[in-house]
């Protein structure tokens, strides 16, 4: 009976840490999506200042 109450208890603390775990995961993964957002963002808009004639509108009243 000691054996079956143990390893309940044993099963609760390993399915804790793997909440904490996956809350880590799931903060890692969100951040480093905004941060790969917020770079290519600014990629963009440093090449479009950098570079004003690849601007799509100019380049289409070129053409």
């Amino acid at each position: 009976m000691f054996l079956l109450f143990y390893a309940h208890i044993k099963q609760n603390q390993n399915y804790e840490g793997m909440k904490k775990k996956n809350l880590w995961l799931i903060i890692g993964v969100i951040i480093a999506i905004v941060l790969l957002m917020v770079w290519l963002f600014v990629g963009t808009t440093l090449e479009e200042v950098t570079n004003p004639e690849t601007n799509p509108m100019e380049v289409e009243q070129n053409v």
